[in-house]
């Protein structure tokens, strides 16, 4: 059916996935290669070197990048080509390390310039307490460029993922493997094709893809790029038979997220669409799954009053997700960019004004006034855009 065409092709045996695998050492995709599942990826799809690129965004942009950039972008028009329609792709890259960052600074670059099809980015945020010495440059740099080459990012903060599996999902300790699944469930609660009411799955019919309408509704004014993405519920497996959360309970949950930007379980109740302290919205776009979503009153999330050039669209349907009952996931673009984008760029000229660590850039040829004149001026400009809504 529509769903499973739209992320595997189907050529017997194991259904395999429409996706590009890409890193410059092979643990990770052969990690991803072999984990047992009941579908894989295609290893023709797969593009892996034996050198990493040292935390290092210069040595994977115009290193690696530049290097393998004709290769890894046969690899993602094959993979394109095999769609009937090629509507949109989605990037998924980290923002910390070398490869994520600059080799997915050039792949993002390579896909906008010669395929010229809509683009989504989402990216993963490091620790805000640090994960490797030159994360606040690499991440710069990165958000800086895809700016440019991508039509929408949205963004998965690893501290907002941590602080769910612990608080959401009772994981005391969470791994990597715990945070990449709270990821994915946003991710696809988002982004799973939905029918047109009253059309079950099975149907031949056509299924809408929220990739595209998303990018338009969302990313229609210039400027704004960041997304976020609030969800109820999120529980363990264990819980969700349990749950039986009503429509009007899950939609009051995310606008109030929305509004206040938190997240459950902590939301901030005290915060209203008229307060001074607001999270104020350019767009947002709810996806409703599950039972009598049809008849979900949604009048709470198109609230437009004390917003600037809002824009609002949703999508329902009716078909379960992950086991949940009901789902509601609200996609924003709004002020909730402003404080972490603010912090990162403070700290990265803080850093830039003392010289320290540039000269690892300088030797893979990443001049300062690439951080001066082109990196910090393009951040700066989205937080005064946001600022000012």
């Amino acid at each position: 059916n529509a769903v499973f065409n739209s992320f595997f092709e189907d050529n017997g045996g194991k259904p395999q996935a429409r996706a590009v695998l890409i890193d410059m050492e092979p643990k990770v995709v052969n990690a991803c290669l072999n984990k047992e599942k009941n579908w894989k990826f295609n290893e023709r799809s797969v593009f892996c070197q034996q050198e990493g690129s040292g935390n290092n965004w210069a040595f994977g942009y115009n290193v690696h990048g530049s290097k393998y950039k004709d290769v890894i972008l046969d690899k993602v028009r094959k993979e394109g080509e095999k769609c009937d329609i090629l509507r949109s792709m989605m990037l998924l890259l980290s923002l910390a390390g070398g490869t994520g960052s600059g080799v997915g600074a050039s792949v993002a670059e390579s896909i906008s310039e010669e395929l010229q099809v809509p683009l989504l980015g989402a990216v993963v945020w490091p620790y805000s307490f640090g994960e490797v010495i030159l994360q606040n440059y690499n991440t710069a740099l990165t958000l800086a460029h895809l700016i440019e080459a991508t039509d929408g990012l949205i963004i998965f903060q690893n501290d907002w993922l941590h602080y769910t599996a612990v608080n959401c999902l009772s994981v005391n300790s969470p791994d990597f493997t715990h945070m990449n699944g709270v990821g994915a469930s946003a991710l696809s609660s988002t982004f799973a094709p939905v029918f047109p009411s009253g059309v079950s799955s099975s149907s031949s019919q056509y299924a809408q893809n929220p990739v595209q309408k998303v990018l338009s509704n969302l990313c229609s004014l210039p400027g704004y790029p960041f997304l976020n993405v609030f969800s109820e519920p999120i529980e363990s497996a264990s819980s969700r038979e349990f749950s039986n959360d009503s429509w009007a309970t899950l939609i009051k949950r995310c606008a109030q997220m929305q509004v206040s930007n938190t997240q459950a379980p902590n939301i901030n109740w005290s915060v209203h669409s008229d307060s001074p302290n607001r999270n104020k919205t350019v767009s947002s776009v709810a996806v409703l799954r599950g039972r009598e979503c049809a008849s979900a009153d949604t009048s709470q999330l198109k609230f437009q009053e004390n917003f600037h050039c809002f824009k609002y669209a949703e999508f329902r349907s009716e078909l379960e997700f992950a086991k949940y009952e009901r789902k509601c996931t609200l996609i924003s673009n709004s002020q909730a960019i402003l404080h972490p984008l603010d912090t990162l760029v403070d700290k990265t000229f803080e850093m830039s004004k003392t010289g320290a660590y540039l000269h690892h850039y300088n030797k893979f040829g990443i001049e300062n006034n690439h951080l001066l004149e082109f990196a910090f001026p393009s951040l700066e400009q989205v937080i005064f855009n946001y600022k000012n809504i």
